[in-house]
């Protein structure tokens, strides 16, 4: 290794790219790039790329001289043509854009095309921090990472970046691919002839590897998460949720369509497509900055795992980086590199003197088990009609019901068991408490054209939910962006329902939810931050649609309760035990109820999925001003206080046609594309985000019925009998079942009536008052429905 100073790394760096026919602004600004990557710890985007932008230029698949071009813009959005500058160039234009459109409206956000590598995100988001804003930036890459179940890569690392500033020049910083691991990390445990972990990557055959150099030859990286049962599923979602509003919404090349890139500058013009977004806190809670700040202190505070080890908030290893280059001036460069750096300037003609990169020679260092819950099947709309009956007969006013009531099913009926009927008792407990007042009114406390912080008051989740995403949309209309911020919220249930709602009128949409504690930062021993969902949807062709709604722990608190009950052994990764440590014991799991974060341990990326929580946190709570992280309440069935849960949310609607044409074709090409690879097992065919969710309501739909296990059954026959309503009647028949939903269809085409414009379900009383009705029974006759005859086999009672 040899170290360099600082000043001579930044003037050989730019006096190559000059070298090279770059004009001395864009060659500065592209060596400040690549310093900034050294000085921070992320030597794999520094000096070592500096190679590949060269040659870049010298084949002519980067023209440097050329000016970037606003080609659509509206008052907090813009689509750029990079016009094939480098990625320095087109990152300067467009978060200056994207910070201007912020400092006016709220939010800018600026999707660039035609654009190159940008080195490292986090240097583009920090500049929008630096200002006072949220900065965030995303870019697509070359392929890399396989979709879960498939044998090849599709999608490139696409990493994601959120900066955001705190007290006393703090700031929250989250850099990271939604790979595993970058390859750079296999490489260097090639070199040191050592096997990776598994989780990495894969082989030639679509298994995972721990063979360094056949993974190196393979260039298969698997998502974050790793393998299917460890939840890289969520991974491979984050990476294609990149790709969604980087190439599909800017029109560059996406995906599979990029192409390979290497030191020898073949392969044509990039295009690739980036994502730039600046959000004014200012427009939200007041003291933003010192809550980050109290967040941030709390988690370094809290006992870690290894005394060894201490708990750190996301850019604390940054920080700390770049502190040490600041202070001796210099940058240490592995040997190779060096190397590489003589050869670049004797071939350019470019001066060594001063240092230099010329530095001496250093050497390089070197369970098993049948369990199965007795099953009940119930008619949809008897869930409907008995979930919004209980929440009725508590006093809650009749359309919060009906609300509260579809959120539910709609989750069971995706098959999202967790957040449906399940739920039911949680919220029936916090109304009886008083620690959910639904009947109060949502108030609007501050809003730009872009941008709204809201209190929710208090009532429902999905009353707040409805409230908030109305108005981002009607936001997006106007302005091409809504951003609605929300305090003083409830548990909204799963977050892709009210993504749905925007995505089905042909936005992109996200809503993200604080939650209680249950994920463990990396190296703590207890948790601090909520499971922190992350809902995105958006439209694809003939009511195809992305869909990706996951929490960001490794699994859910339910999947560890239902191996608990089963008495099954968890898999690595999952969650602590009492000592802090990784646990397979499911009962120990649920006393301590420490989840890990998305990715697990820190050897596999742990400290991603950490990032990811916290960066939901800091989106929600933190803007929002209602409770965050470990000031949230623990919520229970048993709960007896009164305490609010004061949540914080946020949703966010952009209008795909604010940026390039044929959005929503280049989705459906793309989930077609990853249906289509080879999967590793021929039994388990590749996936798309959103096809299984798509499938199970399908099915439901088609039966009109959802199975329940007996718990669920039993917990509502209590409900019931505590709450004097009728319970779950009318045990299913097929006929029955079919009869029903028939009857349902014949009404709602002839009575079409909305709640906050979703199709509403018709229960007993109501088709037998409609039924009553001639024109009704005329068009039935008409059409020799032979079903009607259930109507008459009701009795008065039935509900």
């Amino acid at each position: 290794m040899g170290k360099v100073a600082t000043s001579e790394a930044l003037r050989f760096m730019t006096d190559c790219l000059k070298a090279v026919g770059a004009a001395s602004k864009a060659a500065q600004q592209q060596a400040e790039l690549l310093l900034q990557a050294d000085r921070l710890g992320h030597p794999s985007h520094g000096l070592n790329r500096l190679e590949y932008y060269i040659n870049d230029i010298k084949t002519g698949a980067c023209c440097p001289n050329n000016e970037p071009r606003v080609l659509k813009e509206s008052a907090s959005t813009a689509w750029v043509d990079a016009n094939n500058v480098l990625g320095a160039t087109a990152g300067h234009f467009a978060m200056d854009l994207a910070v201007s459109k912020a400092r006016d409206t709220g939010v800018g956000w600026v999707s660039v095309k035609g654009s190159n590598h940008f080195g490292i995100a986090g240097w583009w988001a920090q500049k929008a921090a630096d200002k006072g804003l949220i900065g965030m930036a995303f870019t697509n890459t070359s392929p890399l990472l396989a979709p879960t179940r498939s044998k090849q890569s599709a999608l490139g690392t696409n990493p994601i970046a959120v900066v955001a500033p705190a007290e006393n020049g703090e700031s929250f910083y989250l850099d990271m691919a939604t790979t595993a691991v970058a390859v750079g990390k296999i490489e260097m445990q090639l070199r040191k002839g050592e096997p990776i972990p598994n989780g990495w990557a894969q082989g030639p055959d679509g298994k995972e590897t721990t063979d360094a150099a056949l993974a190196y030859e393979t260039q298969c990286l698997m998502p974050l998460g790793g393998v299917e049962n460890t939840s890289g599923y969520k991974g491979f979602g984050l990476s294609a949720m990149v790709e969604l509003f980087c190439g599909i919404l800017s029109g560059s090349l996406y995906g599979h369509h990029i192409r390979s890139w290497s030191h020898s500058g073949e392969g044509g013009a990039a295009d690739l497509g980036q994502c730039f977004v600046a959000l004014d806190p200012g427009c939200f809670a007041p003291g933003f900055q010192h809550r980050l700040t109290d967040c941030m202190q709390h988690w370094r505070q809290l006992q870690p795992t290894d005394p060894n080890l201490p708990v750190l908030a996301p850019g604390d290893k940054e920080r700390k980086n770049a502190a040490v280059t600041d202070t001796c001036g210099t940058v240490t460069y592995l040997q190779q590199q060096l190397e590489t750096s003589a050869a670049l300037a004797n071939t350019l003609n470019v001066e060594e003197e001063g240092g230099g990169v010329a530095a001496p020679p250093f050497p390089l260092g070197d369970a098993n088990g049948k369990f199965r819950e007795a099953m009940a099947k119930v008619c949809v709309d008897e869930v409907i009609r008995f979930t919004s009956d209980c929440f009725k007969a508590l006093g809650v006013n009749a359309k919060a019901a009906c609300q509260q009531a579809d959120m539910l099913y709609q989750a069971d009926r995706i098959g999202y068991y967790s957040h449906g009927l399940n739920r039911l008792e949680f919220y029936v407990n916090d109304v009886k408490t008083g620690a959910c007042q639904p009947n109060n009114e949502i108030k609007v406390e501050k809003e730009t054209t872009s941008t709204a912080w809201v209190n929710a008051n208090n009532v429902f989740g999905s009353t707040a939910a409805h409230f908030c995403m109305g108005l981002a949309i009607e936001k997006a209309k106007k302005s091409g962006v809504g951003w609605v911020a929300a305090k003083g919220s409830n548990h909204f249930g799963i977050g892709g329902y009210w993504a749905m709602l925007a995505a089905k009128q042909g936005f992109v949409a996200f809503a993200f939810s604080n939650s209680s504690p249950l994920l463990a930062p990396t190296r703590s021993k207890k948790p601090a931050l909520g499971t922190n969902p992350i809902a995105f949807v958006a439209p694809g062709c003939n009511d195809d649609y992305f869909y990706l709604d996951f929490a960001t722990t490794a699994v859910s608190i339910g999947k560890v309760a239902l191996y608990a009950r089963k008495g099954l052994r968890l898999p690595d990764g999952w969650a602590l035990g009492p000592d802090g440590k990784v646990t397979n014991d499911a009962q120990a799991a649920m006393k301590t109820r420490s989840l890990m974060p998305l990715g697990g341990s820190e050897q596999s990326s742990g400290y991603k999925g950490y990032g990811i929580s916290a960066m939901v946190e800091v989106l929600c709570g933190i803007t929002a001003g209602s409770k965050y992280g470990h000031h949230i309440r623990t919520w229970k069935i048993t709960n007896t206080s009164s305490e609010a849960a004061n949540l914080g949310q946020t949703f966010i609607v952009m209008d795909p046609n604010h940026f390039a044409p044929g959005f929503k074709e280049r989705v459906s090409e793309s989930l077609t594309y990853w249906r289509k690879m080879e999967p590793v097992n021929p039994k388990l065919p590749v996936i798309a985000p959103g096809d299984m969710e798509r499938l199970v309501g399908e099915k439901t739909d088609r039966e009109g019925t959802i199975t329940y296990v007996k718990r669920i059954i039993e917990i509502t026959k209590k409900l019931a009998k505590e709450l004097k309503t009728i319970g779950l009647t009318w045990p299913v028949t097929k006929r029955r079942a079919q009869d029903r939903a028939n009857l349902r269809r014949t009404v709602d085409a002839l009575y079409p009536t909305t709640i906050q414009c979703q199709w509403r379900s018709r229960y007993n009383q109501g088709l037998y008052d409609l039924y009553k009705e001639l024109h009704v029974a005329r068009h039935i006759q008409l059409n020799r429905v032979r079903w009607a005859g259930h109507v008459e086999r009701m009795d008065e009672a039935s509900p």
